[in-house]
């Protein structure tokens, strides 16, 4: 079974970023989605994120 991806720097992040409720957010990067995640989890329910990445195969992994 294929290990999942761990974000670098995860909660340094998310402690930095300090995503709130009803915040607005871009990951320019998405990948596979793991800070978008964080941010989600930490600004629900009512964040938003928009991510973005120029692999196809990335967005449809995030998705």
């Amino acid at each position: 079974m294929a290990e999942a991806h761990q974000p670098v720097l995860y909660h340094d992040i998310i402690l930095a970023l300090h995503p709130k409720s009803g915040g607005r957010y871009v990951d320019g990067t998405l990948g596979a989605g793991g800070h978008a995640a964080g941010i989600l989890a930490a600004s629900s329910p009512d964040g938003l994120l928009l991510g973005l990445d120029v692999d196809p195969q990335a967005l449809e992994l995030a998705r």
